[in-house]
């Protein structure tokens, strides 16, 4: 039996002894430059308004710029769809044509995704929704 606890606590001491502890390098990321990669995206604007009569702009690009597009239309539900570019903000606003407490909401929608959102029930105010593209 002493035999057998001596062994046992020489393969104790020779385990414990050897173990080495490894050196753990932190992870390089693969790709540090900072460089900003633009890519083509399609925004919807949804606008509504509960009165059917609404003025409304959003934010589209031509040539590369972004400009301001404004309309209006006499009824409650309308969608525009644009292309854009990540890295540049849009924007999409809309009133009631004549003052109205009645609701008017906005989105910004990317592959179907609500982004940005805006409402007002305020006469004479506009519903607006801002969104930068990543």
């Amino acid at each position: 039996m002493k035999s057998i606890l001596a062994l046992l606590t020489l393969v104790l001491a020779i385990t414990i002894t050897s173990c080495k502890k490894e050196d753990v390098k932190p992870v390089q990321p693969q790709n540090t430059s900072n460089t900003f990669v633009e890519r083509d995206v399609v925004i919807t604007y949804h606008i509504y308004a509960v009165s059917g009569g609404m003025k409304f702009s959003y934010t589209e690009l031509k040539n590369g710029q972004p400009i301001t597009t404004t309309g209006s239309i006499n009824r409650m539900d309308n969608t525009v769809s644009i292309n854009a570019k990540s890295g540049k903000t849009y924007s999409v606003s809309a009133t009631n044509v004549s003052p109205s407490s009645q609701e008017v909401y906005v989105e910004i929608l990317i592959d179907g995704v609500v982004k940005a959102s805006g409402q007002t029930t305020v006469a004479g105010t506009f519903a607006t929704a801002k969104l930068t593209v990543l």
